[in-house]
This record gives C-alpha cells, sequence and structure tokens, in this order.
C-alpha cells in the first residue's frame, strides 16, 4: 500500500507535490489569479479519495503548491493517527491512569482559559497550534478545580527556519529556528522566569503578576518554585512525533503490519511534512520533533545552570512578538526575537549580573553545566539503546534542544 510507504518513510527522498501525486493519481490541482495581471493567485488542490479540498492564496504559485501539498500529508498523517489509536485507546487509558491525569473539569478549566485569552489577542484559525505555559496556586483552595490560574506566556506556530536562512545568517544564534508552538512557549517560561528572579532579587514587585519563586533556605544564590506553585503545559493539538501518541507497550503488544514504524524518534525536515523516523534523516536538515524535545525536558528541565548560582508569542508585560518562520526574525523590522538563544542567553547573564560571561559563546557557557549535560547525555544514549532510533545532533550553531 502506497500510504504505508509513505508512513514508514520510502518516499522522504520526494517533494511533497510528488507524494500526492503517488498516493493519490486521481488529485487535481487549480489555479486562479485573483484579479487581471495581479500578482496573487487561488490555488486549490481536490483529493477525492479523501474528501478533502485544500485552498490558499498565494504569491509564489510552486511555493504555494508546495505548502499545501504538506498541509495535506499532514493532515492525512494525522487521521490515520487517530485511526490507530482507537485500536489502542485501552493501552492509552492505563497509561493515564499510572500517571494521575488531572480531572477533567480543571483540564477543561485550564484549556477554556487559554483558548479565551488567545482569541483576545490573535484571530483563531482551525489550522492554529496553540501552546501555553499556565501557572496555578494552591495556597487559597484545596480543590484542584478551584485552583486559581494564570497564563504567563502564550505562543502559535508550525514551522521552522529553512537551511539557507541559517547558512546566511551572521549568528545563528539570533534566529528561532524551531517556531513550533510548544518550542516558543517553553523559551517564552524562561524569560518570564528571569523577570521573576530579578523581582525578587532586587525586591521589585511586578504589576499584575504573582511572585511564583522563593529563595532557598540556606542559600540566597538558589531560587525555587513556592510549595503552592504549580506549572503546567498546555498545547492545543498533539505535539509532533510518536511520543504524544504511541508508547512502548503499544509498539510491543499489539500486532498491527506497521507496528515496526511506531513508538520511534522522529525529526521535523525542510519539505515541512510530518515528522519522518530519524533513521531515514540521511543527513538531511532536520530538527528533532516537539514530543521527543518534550521527553528530553521531563529529565533534563527547562533551564541548564552553569553553577549552583542560578509563531506569534506572548509573555506577561513583554509586547507581542511575530517571528517569520522562513527568517526565524521578528516580521517586519527583521530584528532578533526576546526568543532567540542569543537574547535569552543576554538576558540570563544579567539576571546573575555577570557580564564577562557574555563575552563566551551560547554552547561553551551551556556546555560548562555539566549536571545538564550528563542527564541529556544520558537520556539520549538510554533512548538509542532502546531501539527508539538515533537523536539528530546538529552542530553547536544549530541544535536546538
Amino acid at each position: 500500500m502506497a500510504f504505508n510507504r509513505y508512513l514508514n518513510g520510502q518516499m522522504d527522498d520526494l517533494n511533497p507535490i510528488s507524494i500526492i501525486n503517488q498516493l493519490h493519481s486521481n488529485s487535481t490541482w487549480t489555479i486562479n489569479q485573483t484579479y487581471p495581471n495581479g500578482r496573487e493567485w487561488i490555488i486549490t488542490l481536490t483529493i477525492p479519495d479523501w474528501v478533502f479540498k485544500f485552498s490558499a492564496t498565494v504569491t509564489d504559485k510552486e511555493q504555494g503548491k508546495q505548502d499545501i501539498a504538506s498541509q495535506a500529508l499532514s493532515v492525512m498523517r494525522q487521521r490515520y493517527i487517530d485511526f490507530v489509536s482507537k485500536s489502542t485507546k485501552q493501552i492509552q487509558d492505563d497509561h493515564c491512569r499510572q500517571f494521575q491525569l488531572p480531572s477533567k473539569p480543571f483540564a477543561n478549566k485550564l484549556g477554556n482559559s487559554v483558548v479565551e485569552k488567545y482569541t483576545s489577542l490573535f484571530n483563531l484559525k482551525d489550522s492554529d497550534v496553540i501552546a501555553a505555559i499556565v501557572v496555578t496556586d494552591s495556597s487559597s483552595s484545596s480543590q484542584q478545580s478551584n485552583k486559581s490560574i494564570d497564563i504567563v506566556c502564550m505562543a502559535s506556530g508550525t514551522k521552522h527556519v529553512k537551511r539557507e536562512s541559517l547558512m546566511t545568517a551572521r549568528d545563528g544564534r539570533a534566529l528561532v529556528v524551531d517556531c513550533h508552538a510548544e518550542i516558543l512557549v517553553k523559551r517564552a517560561f524562561r524569560r518570564y522566569l528571569y523577570q521573576q528572579i530579578k523581582c525578587v532579587k532586587n525586591n521589585n514587585t511586578i504589576t499584575d503578576q504573582t511572585i511564583i519563586i522563593e529563595k532557598q533556605l540556606n542559600n540566597e544564590n538558589r531560587y525555587r518554585l513556592k510549595s503552592t506553585i504549580g506549572v503546567h503545559l498546555f498545547i492545543s493539538k498533539a505535539p509532533c512525533g510518536d511520543a504524544s501518541v504511541f508508547n512502548q507497550s503499544t509498539k510491543l503488544l499489539d500486532d498491527h503490519p506497521e507496528k515496526k514504524s511506531r513508538a520511534l524518534l522522529r525529526a521535523k525536515i525542510e519539505a515541512g511534512m510530518a515528522a519522518i523516523p530519524t533513521k531515514n534523516i540521511q543527513g538531511r536538515f532536520a530538527i528533532m520533533s516537539c514530543s521527543d524535545k518534550i521527553a528530553v525536558w521531563s529529565v533534563c528541565g527547562i533551564q541548564f545552570n552553569k553553577t549552583s548560582n542560578y509563531s506569534f508569542v506572548w509573555i506577561k508585560d513583554i509586547p507581542v512578538e511575530e517571528i517569520d518562520p522562513h527568517t526565524g526574525l521578528i516580521r517586519h523590522t527583521g530584528q532578533p526575537s526576546c526568543l532567540s538563544k542569543q537574547s535569552l542567553y543576554v538576558e540570563y547573564c544579567s539576571v546573575i549580573n555577570n557580564i564577562t560571561d557574555r563575552q563566551m559563546s551560547y554552547e561553551l557557557y551551556k556546555k560548562q553545566s555539566l549536571d545538564y549535560c550528563s542527564a541529556k547525555t544520558q537520556c539520549i544514549k538510554t533512548l538509542e539503546n532502546n531501539n527508539f532510533g538515533p537523536w539528530i545532533h546538529l552542530d553547536d550553531q544549530l541544535d536546538q534542544v
């Protein structure tokens, strides 16, 4: 079956349009100008077998067709995943009970709060993927569903920078390479924590913002979350990659003919298709999938520490940023985002009042965090040794984990 060949990565050397043609030879394209002699076209892809029709207004016909084909492939893969997930529902239910996931009333309250906040800032589209960090405080209530909810940062995005932008950039650290919502919001939360540390350190207050950290006892140079504070990652759609769909038990127990391609490390590739198994990357520019990155965060945390001291983005008390996923810079101005590794590094140095370290490269500084590097290395080694596939190691300038 051709679709299984696509899922297994056997068509990864083809562009999205070629894959669509192989999967559905009866698919049709129509291209119409928006007005005579205009520079915009309305492109529509119709796939009768799936009762799909994708349409977009573009200024570049070839790139527009590629983007629409990529969108169609992503939808088809998600439909397949949804179908397969039904057959493994019992295993997934057991997995949820094992980790005692939050009750539905609280989850619904959290999700509704995020969507309401997002729609107050942006026009919500069906294709939007929203991620948010939500802080809860249980000091005023013992019931989880009644905890106060504070949305401290939020992001939306589904793309990543192309290799050409990285190769022509003077400093790759000034770009935001991975513009998927989950990655953006994790960085935004790091910046939010830097603000918190500064305020506690300087005994300042933040307007309309709760202080969620405190100094550790017997060590004034270290900070921790207050005991009543909970931090939650909300994502409106399943993160890309197998870790959000399958687990190792699923792979071992089911007898589906495609089980060998399940529960694997996957990576996002430049063509914009769904994440593919890392074993099929073959030297191409790729970035690890969001669900795989989140797995590493759960082991290493979201902020490395050198010493014992310490595509829309919204952070409390910081203006909204719109990042161009093609360039990794702020749209319209072309300036580095406050979420670029360069900007975060400068902010981190200001938090610890260490001007000298700003002269050190980001990667060299990061590697001096021995605990972080050891945890990350061990985590990746464990994944690889258990046959999940190889972890994609980009060079120092492109590393986005």
